[in-house]
């Protein structure tokens, strides 16, 4: 069923069995933020790729969206759920084909202007998960925020183990093309510092143009995630390697080696991070009691330096920080959209009217003028070229920077401005 709720969301149930639909976040992180273009599918746990500025600095491999259809629900964000009883043990993956496929569970998407919600329902074991996902909103550094809740509503003590992340995180900077040709080459230069430090930075050791000047890289990935339960709330220490977790199971199906250890023990475990593609995981054992929730709250984003990022990480980023980021991204395409704010007898039609404005003026921006006593100049904030999974043709950039803009074509842009004369 598609339901548009009383606060303007679009909720679909059972959002898997419909027919498939590609889509994406805005890319607006306001005037003094660093954008990310975020693709989703109605597969899954929903993020099909994401990165920033354009597909060769991916942060999770761009693919097109017949294939995104094919492989989100291994490649993209995977929980796993261990239910320990007494006389077994139950592993469960939330938004998997298997769980979806069983009339125990239920699941809903709820899409809104700036942010994508997931739910899962299993009435047999109890389990609520509901996800979260927006950007970092005026932030010195760009990062897709993910926030999940894990809820015990059987009425019963359960005692969890519970993994939750991204398989496959790129270093900064893999060229699109050449990763889909000579992937296999292209990962002996991937490398991840910092895991020490519980925030390990995905870069690549050096350039890998066919050349003899061989340039550093300084710019990054990184993974953060905190932890919030019965346990306390803390930084989570990570697993980036993913043999870690899956073994032998290099198809990623199912979590091997989490199925014969303990989430301690895997997190004792040595990591190989270089010459491989990494991941990026949180782990935690926990006993929920009737009502308790466990939260993970991970942020996957974008530096220039490691330095930048930790100075981020160590000075602004907390859990009650994201919990007022949360709400910020919520709103910040409000200023836009209040422009077309349009009420009628027929709700649908005014959420028509707001979305569609929102998308089309993306094809060209928004305009603002600076101005001093000698001139003034037009800018164009946010506008980004048509690159969504279904338009795999074409090349879009975002730039990386405060007072962001992007690429587009002529006809896109004088198209799009007519319906601001219109409106």
């Amino acid at each position: 069923m598609y339901t548009l709720t009383t606060n303007q969301t679009f909720d679909i149930s059972q959002f898997q069995e419909k027919s498939p639909f590609s889509s994406f976040l805005p890319g607006i992180a306001g005037v003094k933020g660093i954008p990310m273009w975020v693709f989703y599918v109605n597969r899954g746990q929903g993020i099909a790729s994401f990165g920033v500025q354009d597909k060769n600095h991916a942060m999770m491999e761009f693919l097109p969206a017949d294939k995104s259809y094919q492989h989100v629900q291994l490649q993209g964000f995977r929980t796993f759920i261990k239910v320990l009883e007494s006389e077994k043990i139950v592993l469960l993956e939330p938004f998997s084909p298997q769980s979806s496929a069983s009339d125990k569970v239920e699941e809903r998407m709820i899409i809104s202007e700036n942010a994508l919600e997931l739910e899962w329902v299993n009435h047999e074991y109890g389990l609520r998960m509901k996800v979260e996902y927006f950007i970092l909103p005026e932030s010195k550094v760009a990062g897709l925020v993910r926030q999940v809740t894990l809820t015990n509503e059987s009425g019963k003590e359960r005692q969890l183990e519970i993994i939750d992340g991204l398989p496959s995180l790129f270093p900064s900077g893999v060229p699109n093309a050449a990763y889909k040709e000579l992937g296999n080459t292209i990962k002996s230069w991937f490398d991840v510092e910092n895991l020490e430090e519980n925030v390990p930075y995905y870069r690549l050791r050096g350039s890998i143009e066919d050349s003899s000047e061989v340039k550093e890289i300084l710019q990054g990935n990184f993974y953060v995630s905190f932890s919030c339960g019965p346990n306390g709330e803390e930084m989570v220490k990570p697993i980036i390697d993913r043999d870690v977790i899956f073994g032998t199971d290099t198809s990623l199906h199912i979590p091997r080696q989490f199925l014969r250890e303990s989430v301690e023990n895997l997190l004792e475990k040595p990591q190989q991070t270089t010459n491989k593609v990494s991941g990026g995981f949180s782990g935690v054992s926990v006993v929920l009691l009737p009502g308790e929730a466990q939260e993970f709250h991970t942020v996957i984003g974008h530096g220039k330096t490691l330095r930048t990022v930790k100075g981020f990480v160590s000075e602004e980023l907390t859990m009650s920080a994201l919990m007022e980021m949360k709400e910020r991204a919520k709103t910040i395409t409000n200023p836009i959209t209040e422009k077309i704010h349009t009420r009628t007898g027929e709700p649908l039609f005014d959420a028509y009217a707001r979305q569609s404005f929102l998308d089309n003026g993306l094809r060209g921006g928004f305009p603002i003028t600076f101005e001093n006593e000698a001139q003034k100049k037009v800018y164009y904030l946010f506008s980004r070229k048509h690159g969504d999974l279904e338009r795999d043709y074409n090349f879009f950039s975002l730039s990386p920077t405060y007072y962001s803009q992007g690429n587009g074509n002529y006809r896109d842009i004088n198209q799009n401005r007519r319906c601001d004369v219109f409106f």
